[in-house]
């Protein structure tokens, strides 16, 4: 089928080979002004941005490519030691309905802030109650600790004011952790909810996000 989206990923921190990404970015334009019939979107990104020195996506766009004809673009900076952006560019990738999932745990266990991570402890999606809520970098770093122990299976915590609560899924070789923060329902049914939540997950989407 066609694509509608096209990312286009080069190392940020490696100048000495901007002028080739510009040329093969200038072939990437030229194919789709060839051979494709609708407007599709490009995504500049520019990954490697841990190490000192790296390009951001749109100053590299305006300082090397300045103008396009394609129609759509946009850009992203990515690292491999920065989980949200990587988190970030799956939700460019597969859209917003994985969210959905997790936003109706996070609505379902009137929670402030629902989360699912893959096995490798990198977010797939979070949502939070409130905008510019940044408890998921602490529950991030938490997640992070007990996975430096052992594998997580399942954890809750209750604190003077706030809890957490947490789940592992298995799917054959894989697994995802789903969890709430600041949930108000009994533990017993918070886990139940992001059980359902893991598994729907799994069920609809997990195959058509990596095959």
């Amino acid at each position: 089928p066609p694509a509608d989206k096209i990312f286009f990923i080069f190392d940020a921190a490696d100048k000495k080979r901007f002028n080739e990404v510009t040329k093969y970015f200038r072939y990437i334009e030229e194919m789709i002004n060839k051979y494709c019939n609708k407007k599709i979107e490009v995504i500049l990104v520019a990954h490697k941005q841990d190490i000192e020195g790296a390009i951001k996506a749109k100053t590299f766009f305006e300082k090397h490519i300045k103008t396009t004809t394609i129609n759509k673009i946009s850009f992203l900076d990515t690292s491999i030691y920065d989980p949200f952006s990587l988190s970030n560019l799956l939700k460019k990738i597969h859209g917003t309905k994985i969210d959905n999932i997790v936003e109706a745990l996070r609505r379902l266990c009137r929670a402030e802030l629902a989360f699912l991570y893959d096995g490798h402890i990198l977010p797939i999606s979070y949502s939070p109650a409130k905008p510019n809520n940044n408890i998921i970098t602490h529950i991030n770093q938490i997640l992070i600790a007990f996975e430096k122990i052992d594998k997580i299976e399942a954890f809750a915590g209750y604190f003077k004011t706030k809890n957490i609560a947490a789940i592992a899924i298995y799917e054959k070789d894989s697994r995802i952790i789903i969890g709430v923060y600041g949930f108000k329902l009994s533990l017993r049914d918070t886990l139940n909810y992001c059980k359902q939540a893991g598994q729907k997950y799994i069920s609809e989407y997990r195959d058509q996000m990596w095959g």
